[in-house]
């Protein structure tokens, strides 16, 4: 049953009913600042995802151009999880087209075929603006893996399409390429189904990466490769 709270008249409060308020909202309040300070602002990474051995953080372009990909990028992406250790891992799936939505962060699940029944409903929807705005997943990841103690991969399913964005957006996608390239912890960060137009692009705005970059075709994602960067500490 909904509630209509124009109709509700207000309690009659008395003296002790007024303090007893007081109180429970000076309590209140210090629970929520507790609560804040426990919780990490924007897109920082959760504590579970720091402690876990091995990390993937993949993004999905929702693009309209990139869209005939998107089978194959899902399917490669559900049989990656089938190669990687459950037990103690993470995974943060993002899409990204004019905006940046967060579908999945949590545990690697146990089965693809399930995992993709939830995901490609939440990868249908198009945006009113059909721009592919890079910066802001890789901004986001980069963020979310400072700290991390175990093993991370980086994979964008993207054609690299971003006319959109501006010369400061691309300045913001180098540096936080950049801080990518610093973090130990990351092994690689992989860009699959980038248009052969747009690969000189592509390796001008992640040249902080170097050796870390990894880049290919459509529907030709390496996962094995994944899985050993991942199980071996990624040597490189």
């Amino acid at each position: 049953m909904q509630t209509n709270f124009n109709h509700m008249s207000a309690p009659r409060r008395t003296r002790g009913s007024t303090v007893r308020m007081a109180a429970m909202a000076v309590i209140l309040g210090a629970i929520l600042l507790i609560s804040a300070g426990c919780k990490r602002s924007g897109s920082a990474t959760l504590d579970t995802e720091q402690s876990s051995s091995v990390v993937i953080e993949a993004v999905l372009d929702t693009s309209a151009s990139n869209r005939d990909n998107l089978p194959k990028e899902t399917d490669e992406l559900a049989n990656l999880t089938l190669r990687v250790d459950s037990s103690s891992s993470w995974l943060s799936v993002f899409r990204i087209d004019s905006d940046l939505r967060q579908l999945h962060d949590g545990p690697i699940p146990d089965s693809g075929e399930a995992f993709l029944s939830d995901l490609l409903p939440a990868l249908q929807p198009l945006t009113g603006k059909d721009n592919t705005y890079v910066q802001r997943a890789l901004v986001a990841v980069s963020e979310r893996l400072r700290g991390i103690s175990g093993q991370a991969v980086v994979i964008l399913w993207t054609d690299w399409y971003c006319e959109g964005m501006t010369a400061s957006d691309h300045s913001t996608l180098t540096n936080a390429a950049k801080e990518l390239a610093n973090n130990r912890q990351v092994r690689a960060v992989m860009v699959v189904g980038a248009a052969p137009s747009n690969t000189e692009a592509l390796h001008k705005d992640l040249a902080p990466l170097a050796k870390k970059l990894r880049v290919f075709q459509a529907g030709s994602l390496d996962e094995q490769l994944v899985a050993d960067l991942l199980a071996s500490g990624g040597a490189q």
